[in-house]
């Protein structure tokens, strides 16, 4: 029986495709705040690039996390801007900063296992130690 899997921060689904070829994972919902990230998600069902699941466009803090508690595993490549050569390295004073959220939807959800993704710098800048 494979594992579920809620993918937050899902951009293209690049992430719960590897999960999935290591861990035999089912997606059962991908949550993109991104409108153009969302499409290609759809797009990529579509194409039977990915397995279908629902799709969430919106804020993390507005998701309905009823239909997910209890899911296997949460899959999150957050934000980097924050921490990354490719923002200011603001931290935690980037708006793009969104673990706050990511923490309390993991409380309500209650997955038996997190896998987080971001970029080296979220070490060295301090990141990690917030998480």
């Amino acid at each position: 029986m494979a594992l579920t899997c809620l993918s937050l921060c899902s951009g293209y689904g690049g992430l719960e495709l590897a999960v999935d070829a290591v861990l035999g994972c089912r997606v059962v919902g991908y949550v993109e705040r991104d409108a153009y990230a969302a499409s290609v998600l759809l797009a990529r069902m579509e194409d039977a690039s990915l397995a279908p699941a629902p799709v969430w466009c919106g804020d993390l803090k507005e998701l309905d996390t009823a239909p997910f508690r209890g899911v296997d595993l949460v899959t999150a490549g957050f934000p980097c801007q924050p921490w990354s050569a490719a923002g200011k390295r603001k931290g935690t004073d980037d708006e793009r900063w969104i673990w706050p959220a990511i923490a309390s939807l993991l409380r309500r959800v209650q997955p038996r296992y997190v896998f987080l993704e971001n970029v080296r710098a979220f070490i060295s800048g301090g990141g990690l130690g917030l998480v």
